[in-house]
This record gives C-alpha cells, structure tokens and sequence, in this order.
C-alpha cells in the first residue's frame, strides 16, 4: 500500500489538490517534523488559491529545515501569487 505522502503526491499530480491537501495533513499527522509534507501540501493549498494556509505551510517547512531552498521556494510562489514580487525574488 502506498504511503500518505505517495498518494497525496498522485493526486497532486492528477490535479485533485483537495485530496492533495487532505492527504498530506493526514500524513503530517504521523509525523509532525517531515519538513517535505508541509512542502507539498504548501503546493497544494496554492494550487488552490488558499494562500494564508500555503503560507503558513511554506513557513513551517523553513522552520523545520531552514536550510533547505524548497522551503523558500515554496515561500516564494506564495508571495508571488500574493503580487508581492519584491518579497518573492
């Protein structure tokens, strides 16, 4: 059977990013420092125009892994969404 975070990535994929978003946050729930999790479901909630909680995701993956560029990608998308392009770049 394909781990949370598997099928969360194939309905990210697919384009179901509620499933996404669902998937992920059970996953999260298992494990609460799995800085990728938050990453993706980040993704997710952008894809879906849910931009406080994309942000709020993007920020807690650089707290987990601040040294990590996805986290600050991630961040990025969602400034950059927001049209606040000064702060993405």
């Amino acid at each position: 059977m394909a781990s949370l975070r598997d099928q969360g990535n194939a309905a990210f994929k697919s384009g179901n990013f509620e499933e996404a978003v669902r998937l992920y946050s059970s996953a999260i729930e298992e494990d609460k420092e799995n800085e990728v999790l938050y990453s993706n479901r980040s993704a997710s909630l952008l894809a879906l125009n849910r931009i406080d909680e994309a942000r709020r995701d993007a920020e807690k993956c650089i707290e987990l892994k601040p040294d990590w560029a996805k986290g600050h990608y991630r961040r990025s998308r969602v400034h950059e969404k927001m049209k606040e392009f000064q702060l993405a770049a």
